[in-house]
């Protein structure tokens, strides 16, 4: 049995759109799908909403076990070519889908679930999954999906490589464009590391447009079908990225990039693009 792609649900909306992104890759991949409810305690939510009147702990995990149920049963019939399991467990969503993710091809889950405030852009939940899942992530946030193209960042690393290569093969899936992204930024004009008042932005933009082709040149052959644009811009990476995922089916990104540290799990532009997209993002690990 191949691993399969893994989700969690908890009945909120950006679960259930998690759910159903995920069903479909599986189905393009033709891959299992395990379905997850990890039921917590929610003593402090219900505490406030019913005056102290708790509900029976019984009641609370019975209607988990439903949702869990019905969602499996709903993407069986919707996929009935996609081998779908679903296991209810007792313990921390993340903790669940981060143990899970060992054994996964992929990982999915909404941005926002039952437990993250109203006000919050990201649950805690989507963020721990993306920090420390092994493997790749995709965060699925609750937006009605769109037909655009995907979009990759790309700075050269081998990181990025690996965004590269799940991009291309998504955007063969998905029968769309895919559009490259490189941000760049001319060196600081003071400090340590002095240069030149006179900078020839042209050469300099024209090296950058030559590394952004490199970075395709290696799978572009083994993609013939997907159209391809590049789009080099001058800014920090998050901004370009932004900017060119307005729109699009997906964002894809290393977990971090050429000036992350060996020792972080996660970039800063991979985390500040968590809180900000309004498309699926994808966080890829080699």
């Amino acid at each position: 049995m191949p691993d399969p792609v893994l989700v969690g649900m908890d009945g909120s909306a950006a679960s259930l759109r998690a759910v159903r992104w995920a069903a479909q890759a599986a189905a393009s991949r033709q891959l299992p799908l395990r379905i997850v409810t990890a039921f917590v305690w929610p003593i402090q939510l219900y505490s406030v909403i019913s005056g102290g009147q708790l509900p029976e702990l019984t009641v609370l995990r019975d209607d988990a076990r439903e949702r869990l149920i019905e969602q499996a049963d709903a993407v069986r019939a919707e996929f009935p070519d996609v081998s779908v399991t679903e296991d209810f467990v007792e313990e921390e969503p993340a903790k669940a889908l981060v143990e899970g993710s060992g054994a996964a091809a992929l990982t999915v889950v909404g941005q926002r679930g039952r437990g993250a405030l109203a006000g919050m852009l990201l649950g805690s939940v989507s963020d721990q999954v993306a920090t420390y899942a092994t493997g790749s992530v995709v965060i699925v946030p609750d937006e009605p999906a769109v037909d655009g193209p995907v979009v990759v960042g790309t700075d050269g690393s081998a990181v990025s490589q690996a965004a590269v290569e799940f991009a291309f093969d998504e955007a063969s899936r998905r029968r769309t464009e895919l559009v490259a992204v490189r941000a760049w930024l001319a060196p600081g004009l003071d400090g340590p590391n002095r240069v030149p008042m006179f900078l020839d932005f042209d050469e300099m933009a024209g090296q950058e447009r030559r590394l952004l082709a490199e970075s395709l040149a290696e799978w572009q052959p083994k993609h013939p079908d997907v159209p391809v644009r590049s789009a080099l811009g001058y800014g920090s990476p998050a901004s370009q990225l932004l900017e060119q995922a307005e729109g699009a089916a997906l964002l894809v990104v290393g977990s971090r990039g050429r000036g992350g540290f060996a020792r972080m799990l996660l970039g800063s532009t991979s985390r500040s693009l968590l809180s900000r997209v309004s498309c699926p993002i994808a966080v890829v690990r080699p």
